[in-house]
């Protein structure tokens, strides 16, 4: 930790606190020691065994560098700062808090080391209670290596985007627009800034994902979708309950689904995007017999974390997803689309075989 309380009980860095005089940790008031050598930077830490709830004592070299760069680059560019700052309202402390000339806040927490999405939650519905947006920016740990859906899923914020930097190169850089078919890896979008211009461009809400029309899949591309359909089934690893659902609604075999449900691009699925995309068709298949279906009840259903990665902030990503396949289907003409139910009107109908699937793609 850098920030301690001195003597007077006020907030004092490591790098200007003198040897010798007594500190104590703004979180939990107990007793710190100052640390200063040849090779750390100086810091701060609480005596062996002592127990805080605000302070770590695990957090590297680089991370208490990256608060400490940020902040000063941040002071320069005219802005209130806060190191470390205590908020005893929700037991917890920022990393760096800021405050613009308008008096807008941010909480920025520097992430390095791993963390679970419940402790993500609960740390930033704690900013959300004090009405403190709050941004997680991570170190290189993260993106030296290759991107997991799960990890961007769980550190996106509110409108879908991640955040890295990399203090050496001093560099943020800003991560959206994800999109992911079954055939490829994630794509992404990826704009990079000063963490000055980042800031100013966050707070005054400008940044602005590009929109991105979904790739139609070529023919070829959709049989070898097709192929991997197959080959799961084969080798027994489709999901037990969508194939239930097929043999229930009198169908001869998932793999004869009709082809809507290939050629998905959704990202942040746990499941493929023909998964997903059937579970859905079957569904309406299901409640074709209702005469209508809850419209509501469906979006919460298929945008669950049955289907989606964890995310550890509110985001209506996952049911934007279900929104647009329902809008691809009224588009096609298969429903009707009204603002509290979902009318079924007439849904593509099922090859009898693999065979002849394949025979309606040429």
């Amino acid at each position: 930790m850098l920030i301690a309380k001195n003597q007077s009980g006020e907030l004092i860095e490591a790098d200007y606190a003198i040897a010798g005089q007594l500190f104590s940790c703004p979180g939990c008031q107990r007793s710190l020691c100052l640390k200063k050598g040849q090779i750390k930077m100086p810091h701060f830490a609480h005596q062996s065994g002592t127990a805080c709830g605000y302070f770590s004592e695990n957090e590297s070299q680089l991370h208490l560098e990256a608060k400490k760069c940020l902040n000063r680059i941040l002071t320069q560019a005219g802005y209130q700062t806060q190191l470390e700052k205590v908020f005893p309202e929700i037991k917890q402390r920022a990393d760096l808090w800021i405050q613009d000339a308008h008096g807008r806040q941010l909480a920025i927490e520097f992430q390095q080391s791993p963390i679970s999405v419940d402790k993500l939650r609960q740390r930033t519905a704690g900013y959300l209670q004090l009405e403190i947006p709050v941004i997680w920016i991570l170190g290189p740990n993260y993106f030296r290596q290759r991107w997991q859906e799960r990890t961007i899923f769980k550190f996106a914020d509110a409108n879908d985007m991640i955040f890295t930097w990399a203090p050496l190169l001093d560099q943020l850089t800003v991560y959206s627009g994800f999109q992911k078919n079954d055939l490829s890896v994630l794509k992404m979008q990826q704009h990079q800034y000063s963490p000055a211009t980042f800031f100013d461009i966050f707070l005054n809400g400008r940044h602005r994902t590009e929109r991105r029309t979904q790739p139609i899949l070529s023919k070829s591309n959709l049989r070898r979708d097709l192929q991997q359909m197959q080959q799961q089934l084969t080798l027994k690893r489709f999901s037990s309950e969508i194939t239930r659902l097929v043999y229930e609604r009198k169908h001869t075999s998932p793999v004869s689904a009709p082809w809507l449900v290939h050629g998905g691009n959704q990202a942040g699925l746990k499941v493929s995007n023909w998964h997903w995309r059937l579970a859905m068709l079957l569904a309406l298949e299901t409640g074709c017999g209702l005469g209508r279906l809850s419209r509501n009840a469906f979006i919460k259903e298929f945008s669950s974390e049955t289907y989606f990665y964890e995310r550890s902030c509110e985001s209506r990503f996952s049911q934007q997803a279900v929104v647009n396949f329902l809008r691809e289907l009224s588009a096609a003409g298969y429903i009707y689309l009204k603002n509290a139910y979902i009318l079924v009107r007439s849904l593509p109908p099922w090859p009898d075989n693999y065979q002849q699937k394949l025979a309606l793609l040429r």
